[in-house]
């Protein structure tokens, strides 16, 4: 593709051609009209329309040369090559036409004139300079053949005589040379004014052409980089008209809600974001800017939305729409809760050295005493009884708070990259021992590879518990289905277990306390089952989250895959 520069030059050139034809054709007319008066008047002299009707042929014959040769010429210098050529041919033209219709006093000398504002259109100061000499030039030749310092041809004596007509505004008499002369200063001072006037404003309409195309370029920057800053803008962005009709829905507003923007373009927002109807009834918080935490449902799942509000204004200030800037928070409140129950944890773990120190001193101490009572002294079957009774609920107590200890401080032994699926079926292992399994289905694929890195005594505590949860939830009957799959995010690679059981779902106030310890809906729960398995797989680097419905609950637990060296 060519520069722009040379496409303005020929451009300039078509338009060249056009002019001239144009030009011509009026001519021709003209000429037409005026021998067909002479006609009518019987006058004989029409030598100089028939001379006419020949330089206007000539003159398109060339014009269809020009037009041919524009189209094979390339390069600027060649364009500027061809300038040259028509402009001259132009001028010759002209010189010939007023060397016919009365010469120095001809009424055609405007055609100078012309030829040399084109030339200062197309080819600037330097063309229309060159044009304004070639033309003074030509018209000092004819005025000094009118004055016989040149002796003319008689070809040129013919055609000179035959302009005596219709067209000659002079007549059969001589011009005195003091005329001659007059119109010759007159039209040789008028060509170069004329041609510094014409260059001059050409070359103040071609740099206003170019600052144009600057301003232009300069504008279409500022629109790339204005769609380049909210295509990268990590936020969904929104703007709505004062109807609140939606204006613009960028890609990011698309990932986050799944809407199309072809979808909602134009629609009402609350149609879409129903909790936004009442935000923008209240004049008084969208008269600025305003932060507001709403609650949506995008793809199906309930998603917690911090919209910042903003006016949209016009040039003048007024107020024509707002702007929307949105984000998930859901991720965000759910790191909150997570670092929640963390503290939680670390808290639990200082209680937890106190509890150890504090209580279990105190049992050994008991659990000891009444061992050595109950060999020294002759005790009866009942006294005996009793004894046994303190010293095994002792022990019972003993263990609840050795669970205990290992829910709050968790004690992650050896590393070692442990294979996933035979952690699993150890556990189903041992399920199909149980006879709250009996009217169970297990689906398990146990031929992945999947690996993780850490201590296999806890990472097997976790899968048990977990099962045994499921087990649970389905009283007895129904199927559990355990899948492993990889899973990439931003913080590394994970292998993800899912555990999905066919129960009847958590409810929404249990669900927000599942993993809080001691926090139990079976009569005879601990309430640190799925505690223990939070703090155990966070501790791994994992993460724990649970998905419920009407068609069952699925516990996804996420561990780091382990890579060999």
């Amino acid at each position: 593709m060519e520069p722009p520069v040379l496409l303005e030059l020929r451009r300039r050139l078509r338009m060249l051609t056009v002019i001239r034809i144009a030009l011509a054709t009026v001519l021709l007319g003209a000429t037409a009209l005026i021998e067909w008066q002479a006609r009518i008047q019987s006058s004989a002299s029409v030598a100089t329309e028939v001379t006419i009707y020949r330089l206007v042929a000539i003159v398109c014959l060339l014009s269809l040369f020009y037009v041919t040769a524009l189209r094979f010429v390339a390069g600027r210098r060649q364009l500027v090559v061809l300038a040259y050529v028509q402009l001259c041919g132009d001028v010759l033209f002209a010189a010939a036409l007023v060397y016919i219709t009365g010469g120095t006093a001809s009424v055609f000398t405007f055609f100078f004139s012309l030829t040399i504002v084109l030339a200062a259109i197309i080819l600037f100061r330097a063309g229309a300079i060159t044009l304004a000499t070639l033309s003074s030039l030509l018209l000092l030749v004819i005025g000094m053949t009118e004055m016989g310092i040149i002796p003319e041809s008689t070809f040129l004596t013919d055609m000179r005589l035959s302009g005596v007509g219709p067209l000659d505004p002079v007549g059969t008499e001589e011009q005195s040379l003091t005329t001659i002369a007059k119109n010759l200063v007159v039209n040789v001072v008028a060509f170069y004014v004329i041609a510094f006037l014409a260059s001059y404003l050409a070359d103040q309409l071609r740099r206003s052409d170019e600052r144009i195309q600057e301003s232009e370029l300069s504008l279409e920057d500022l629109r790339v980089l204005h769609r380049n800053i909210v295509a990268s803008i990590q936020s969904g962005l929104i703007t709505v008209n004062q109807s609140l009709q939606v204006t613009f829905f960028n890609r990011e507003a698309e990932r986050i809600t799944g809407y199309q923007s072809r979808e909602i373009l134009y629609q009402d927002i609350t149609r879409y974001f129903s909790d936004l109807k009442q935000i923008f009834l209240n004049e008084d918080k969208i008269r600025g800017q305003t932060v507001e935490l709403t609650s949506e449902v995008f793809r199906g799942k309930l998603c917690y939305v911090r919209w910042t509000i903003s006016p949209l204004l016009d040039s003048r200030g007024s107020r024509i729409g707002h702007v929307l800037i949105f984000d998930d928070e859901t991720d965000v409140r759910n790191m909150e809760e997570q670092m929640k129950r963390a503290e939680n944890f670390a808290s639990l773990g200082r209680v937890a050295a106190a509890i150890a120190h504090e209580i279990r001193n105190p049992l050994a101490s008991i659990s000891g005493s009444i061992q050595l009572l109950r060999s020294t002294l002759d005790l009866e079957e009942d006294d005996r009884r009793l004894m046994e009774i303190v010293n095994r609920e002792t022990d019972n107590l003993n263990a609840w708070i050795t669970d205990f200890l290992m829910y709050a401080r968790p004690r992650v032994g050896e590393r070692l990259s442990i294979p996933i699926a035979p952690l699993i079926s150890d556990s189903l292992a041992v399920l199909a021992n149980d006879e709250r399994s009996a009217g169970i289905e297990v689906v398990f694929n146990p031929s992945s590879d999947a690996s993780t890195y850490g201590d296999p005594t806890y990472l097997k505590q976790v899968v048990w518990n977990v099962i045994n949860n499921a087990v649970q939830a389905m009283n007895g009957e129904g199927t559990l289905t355990i899948e492993i799959s990889e899973r990439r995010e931003d913080k590394g690679v994970f292998n993800r277990v899912a555990f999905h059981d066919t129960g009847p779902g958590i409810p929404d106030d249990v669900l927000e306390r599942l993993f809080e310890p001691f926090f139990t809906t079976k009569a005879s729960g601990t309430g640190l089952g799925l505690a223990t398995v939070y703090r155990i797989v966070s501790e791994h680097g994992g993460t724990v989250s649970v998905d419920t419905g009407s068609n069952g609950t699925t516990f996804l637990v996420d561990l780091p895959v382990h890579q060999a060296a």
